[in-house]
């Protein structure tokens, strides 16, 4: 194990530059002072977003003349000062000449002692993350301060070391992107899968949801409050509601749920809030704004789900909804909607296609978590001197 030594951001800048500068305030750079053409004004949504190409603001050479000690260069990292704290971004070689807004800091280092890709590395560690996070300041609204940031210690091995270890941490990273790109696609395939089959499917029957669905209404005489569920939106699936420990008992009346049951929330349904209730949650409960039902023989429950799940099915649900300021959808209404509904066998073949291409971007999103694990881990490893990089090769 190699002892990295640690030094304080604010040592390892240049003498031609300060190495922390804040973005300017006043009226000369509101949005007012913007033109279509000019010198960019890099903003906080392009370091959240990883791309400066996110929001394209710019101004004109008078004020970026009276700005340009908050202008960037190559090599400068950005870390975001106000609401999502702590983010970070490096600027490329190739960038549009501009400067930075108020939300930003501009980290400008010296590159014969530091890789700025092997700092940005080092601060978007978790620990950093939380880090700078405990560090912020205020309410509604959390900001870091100047020292916040200059005070960060980072591990400054050799730049021979440094240089290597980003081009380590980019396999992960080239790694993790295909992936994710590879994600995007399989669902755009999917939802267009999902939309076709149901919709082409041959043989249907027009039944009313009341002539397969019965609600289930079985008291829960348990009632523990830390077996209770929700269904979260956007068709994200059935979970355990968080436990507060804030809930009065027997203040709201609870019902006793089964694994193989559909359930909505009353609320989102028309925001994807549906599900079917996975065996790990036999046994659990929710109360009447969350109801549950058996399904009949006749229909399959994955065939259901996928049928429901369709936004053009469930975001129109939301005209069939009771209230006003709060619209919720009653079984009963639900009850007089028809679906069109194949036989059993076809419903069976649809759910089972389905399925098997839904798991297929379920194990690619688990792929992704791992490689993201894994460069944690190996960024753990290397930042801290575990591990030591030489002659190209991870020395232990």
């Amino acid at each position: 194990m190699t002892r990295l030594k640690y030094k304080r951001l604010d040592s390892l800048g240049n003498k031609s530059r300060p190495v922390l500068k804040a973005g300017p305030f006043g009226s000369s750079v509101k949005k007012e002072s913007y033109v279509d053409s000019g010198f960019k004004v890099y903003g906080q949504q392009e370091v959240l977003s990883g791309n400066l190409g996110a929001k394209n603001y710019y101004i004109n050479q008078e004020i970026f003349d009276r700005h340009k000690n908050c202008s960037v260069q190559a090599g400068d990292i950005l870390i975001t000062m106000m609401g999502t704290v702590g983010k970070v971004l490096v600027i490329p070689s190739e960038h549009e000449p501009g400067i930075i807004n108020p939300r930003l800091m501009r980290v400008s280092l010296d590159s014969t002692k530091v890789n700025p890709e092997f700092v940005k590395s080092f601060l978007e560690m978790p620990k950093l993350q939380k880090l700078l996070e405990r560090r912020s300041h205020g309410g509604t609204m959390p900001g870091l301060n100047a020292e916040a940031i200059a005070s960060i210690k980072v591990p400054v091995p050799d730049l021979k070391y440094q240089n290597y270890a980003v081009q380590v941490f980019a396999l992960w990273d080239t790694a993790i992107e295909k992936t994710e790109a590879l994600i995007v696609t399989k669902e755009r395939q999917f939802g267009y899968l999902r939309t076709n089959i149901i919709k082409n499917t041959k043989n249907i029957a027009s039944k009313k949801f009341s002539g397969f669905l019965e609600e289930s209404r079985i008291l829960d005489t348990v009632n523990n409050p830390e077996k209770r569920l929700t269904v979260r939106l956007h068709l994200k699936g059935v979970d355990v509601r968080e436990y507060r420990g804030t809930e009065k008992e027997c203040a709201t009346q609870y019902f006793m749920r089964k694994a193989g049951q559909l359930i909505y929330g009353k609320q989102n349904i028309f925001r994807g809030s549906i599900g079917i209730i996975p065996h790990k949650l036999e046994g659990y409960s929710s109360s009447q704004d969350i109801p549950a039902f058996d399904i009949n023989k006749g229909v399959n429950a994955d065939w259901l789900y996928w049928y429901m799940s369709r936004p053009c099915f469930y975001e129109r649900l939301e005209h069939f909804s009771a209230g006003s300021g709060s619209k919720r959808l009653h079984p009963k209404e639900l009850f007089k909607m028809c679906a069109d509904v194949p036989p059993i066998e076809e419903q069976e073949r649809i759910a089972h296609t389905l399925n098997t291409a839904q798991k297929e971007i379920t194990l690619l999103k688990m792929l992704a978590d791992q490689y993201r694990t894994q460069k944690h881990g190996l960024m753990q490893k290397l930042l801290s001197g575990q591990w030591h990089a030489k002659n190209k090769e991870v020395k232990i």
